[in-house]
């Protein structure tokens, strides 16, 4: 629900703005930008299997930087577009919420 969030305040960023807007209108995703990472931590804290959450952690902060430096390089030619984080934000959000609906069955009872 915070990703679809998240994502859906960068739609007015998609409007051509003045200056001034655009630094206004940042300020709400800037907002849930650290509330969105401390959600996918803790969800990939508790998805990781037993003795595998350094590992996972570090996997998704790789995953983060790695995102990053896509978003800046391709931040040139796209000519300073927001729909590159709208796209990775709304994808997030789905893949997050798919594996939120969609929970691994208890282990049976002995």
């Amino acid at each position: 629900m915070l990703g679809a969030v998240f994502a859906a305040c960068w739609l007015p960023l998609l409007a051509p703005l003045p200056a001034p807007a655009v630094l206004a209108a940042v300020m709400l995703p800037g907002a849930l930008f650290v509330p969105v990472l401390t959600v996918a931590g803790l969800t990939v804290t508790a998805l990781a299997p037993a003795g595998t959450t350094t590992e996972a952690v570090g996997w998704m902060s790789s995953a983060i930087r790695l995102g990053l430096a896509a978003g800046t390089a391709l931040a040139g030619p796209l000519g300073g577009h927001f729909a590159l984080p709208l796209m990775a934000a709304a994808l997030g959000a789905l893949v997050l919420s798919a594996r939120t609906h969609n929970p691994a069955p208890a282990p049976a009872a002995a």
